[in-house]
C-alpha cells in the first residue's frame, strides 16, 4: 500500500491586518446626532481559520489483479469578509473636499455680514446667514428630520463591517482497476463533490444565505487486445 497526506493550516494570529478592514463609525440601530462630533471606524483585524488538508492512497485488492485508488481533499474556512462602508459620519454632513468643498460655501455664508444673496432657485434673496443654515438642513442626512434619510443611514450601518464567511468543501476521487487476463482489463473512476457556503446576511441578523453545491461522476471502461 503507498499513499500521501498533506495539511495547510492558516491561522488570525499568523496573518497581517487586512488594511480594507475597519469597524463601523455607527453601530446597527445606533442614532446619527448631526449636533454631536463625527464618529470614525477603527482599524480591525478580520478572523481567518483555514484547514486545507487531505491524501491519497493506492493498494491491491487482490495481487497482480485488482487494485483501488482513493484521493480525498477538504477544506474548513471560517473567514469574514470586510465591507468598509461607513467608516465616518461625516459623509451624512456637507462635504469639505477639494472637489466638492460645499462646508467651505456654507462657512462663507455665515460669515457674510448678512447681505442678500440668491440661494434657491425661483425663490427671492435670502439673508446669507439664513441661506447658510437652510443648505446645511439640505446637505445634511439627518434621520430626524424624513423616513428617507432614516432609510439611507440604515442602510449604511447594516450593510458594512465584517461579514462571516464560512466554508466546507469535500472532494473525493476514486479508481478500481481489474486485470481479467492478459488481453482484457477494465476499470471503474467515479468522483464525489460537495461545496457549503454559508454567511451572515447583515451584522447582527439571524438571517443566513446559504450555497449548497453538489455532484458526483462515474464512468467504466474496458479494454481489449486481440
Amino acid at each position: 500500500m503507498h499513499g500521501s497526506a498533506f495539511g495547510f493550516f492558516r491561522f488570525t494570529g499568523l496573518d497581517a491586518r487586512n488594511p480594507f478592514s475597519y469597524s463601523q463609525a455607527l453601530a446597527p440601530g445606533q442614532t446619527f446626532n448631526p449636533a454631536a462630533a463625527d464618529s470614525v471606524g477603527v482599524p480591525v483585524k478580520d478572523q481567518l481559520k483555514r484547514q486545507q488538508f487531505g491524501g491519497s492512497a493506492g493498494f491491491p485488492i487482490k495481487k497482480n489483479k485488482t487494485f483501488m485508488f482513493l484521493a480525498f481533499e477538504g477544506l474548513h474556512q471560517n473567514a469574514q469578509n470586510a465591507v468598509p462602508l461607513l467608516t465616518n459620519t461625516n459623509i451624512f454632513r456637507p462635504q469639505h473636499t477639494a472637489q466638492n468643498n460645499q462646508q467651505g460655501i456654507i462657512t462663507a455664508l455665515a460669515t457674510q455680514t448678512n447681505n442678500p444673496v440668491p440661494c434657491l432657485t425661483g425663490q427671492p434673496a435670502l439673508p446669507s446667514a439664513t441661506c447658510a443654515g437652510i443648505l446645511t438642513n439640505i446637505l445634511t442626512v439627518n434621520p430626524a428630520t424624513s423616513p428617507r434619510n432614516a432609510f439611507l443611514v440604515n442602510q449604511f450601518e447594516n450593510n458594512g463591517g465584517l461579514f462571516p464567511y464560512n466554508s466546507r468543501e469535500y472532494l473525493l476521487s476514486g479508481r478500481f482497476d481489474h486485470t481479467f487476463s492478459d488481453k482484457d482489463q477494465a476499470y471503474v473512476r467515479f468522483s464525489y463533490a460537495h461545496d457549503r457556503e454559508l454567511r451572515v446576511k447583515a451584522p447582527g441578523s439571524t438571517s443566513l444565505v446559504r450555497g449548497l453545491k453538489m455532484s458526483s461522476g462515474f464512468s467504466l471502461t474496458t479494454t481489449s487486445s486481440m
